[in-house]
């Protein structure tokens, strides 16, 4: 069990990878959960911290976890994406069997929520990111 959650989705937050690491080999799992639904590796793909995401996909957190709602891991990269401009993250989730094509609760999926951002860049990678899985 991880002593501290607060301090937990804080560093991950953050991106102060060998703090994660360390709480989480103290809590014996990568799918530790926010009140929210939130696991470290939502946290770090919504920030956009890269590192942290990779080592938390190396050491077997769930690149499809889903939050009560039904928000996947990939749909909050989606956000650091569209703020950052960065899609490493993205590239990082999909490389490692992210579901591109997820529905949430409320039946969207990740394109539905780039295209309500009008964000035409990041519709298109989603585009070309589901062309792909489909072959």
């Amino acid at each position: 069990m991880c002593a501290d959650r607060e301090t937990l989705f804080a560093d991950c937050r953050d991106g102060r990878l060998e703090s994660v690491l360390a709480q989480l080999d103290q809590a014996g799992s990568t799918e530790v959960r926010s009140p929210e639904g939130w696991t470290p590796l939502i946290v770090a793909s919504f920030h956009g911290k890269l590192d942290l995401a990779r080592s938390l996909i190396e050491r077997g957190a769930d690149v499809n976890a889903v939050n009560a709602k039904g928000t996947s891991v990939l749909m909050y990269a989606k956000s650091a994406a569209h703020r950052d401009g960065s899609y490493l993250v993205m590239d990082l989730l999909i490389g490692a069997g992210a579901d591109v094509f997820h529905r949430d609760r409320f039946g969207k999926d990740i394109e539905d929520y780039a295209r309500e951002l009008q964000a035409p860049s990041l519709v298109q990678y989603l585009v070309n990111a589901k062309t792909k899985a489909k072959t």
